[in-house]
């Protein structure tokens, strides 16, 4: 079955899938325990896959994009306007599918998703402080002062 895109609201035993088609129409929807997500998702042929943005999504997100799928992880502020009537995981899964094809909004975390870890050298940090630093030690110690 050809799929637009599929919406995965993540909790931490059951994912509930939320599938679209080309002209928007549902024709997915489905609870799939955590064992069952990644045999489903390999035998659908690469689609858009979106989740909502947590620590969880991201694992998911590198595990779907190894397997030819479009991830684009959504942050949770986002999502929430678009809940209808009460928040069940269902209404989760389809606000994740609105969200997701809005074009004209930042969604998160570009289609591939590799992290890198940004840290700026300690003596950077360490110049940046020094000046006020020394400068209130000297003051208040005497020196550089006139007595």
């Amino acid at each position: 079955m050809e799929f637009k895109r599929i919406s995965i609201d993540t909790s931490k035993h059951i994912f509930t899938l939320h599938g679209v088609d080309d002209q928007d129409r549902v024709t997915l929807r489905r609870e799939l325990r955590r064992g069952q997500i990644e045999a489903f998702l390999s035998k659908v042929p690469p689609t858009e896959v979106a989740l909502e943005a947590c620590a969880r999504a991201h694992h998911w997100g590198r595990m779907l994009d190894a397997m030819g799928h479009r991830v684009k992880l959504i942050p949770p502020q986002y999502v929430e306007p678009f809940v209808k009537r009460s928040k069940n995981d269902r209404n989760d899964a389809e606000a994740i599918s609105e969200e997701a094809c809005r074009t004209n909004r930042h969604s998160g975390l570009p289609a591939r998703v590799g992290f890198v870890i940004h840290r700026a050298p300690d003596w950077t940090i360490w110049s940046f402080t020094w000046p006020p630093n020394v400068t209130s030690f000297r003051k208040n110690n005497g020196f550089g002062s006139a007595r």
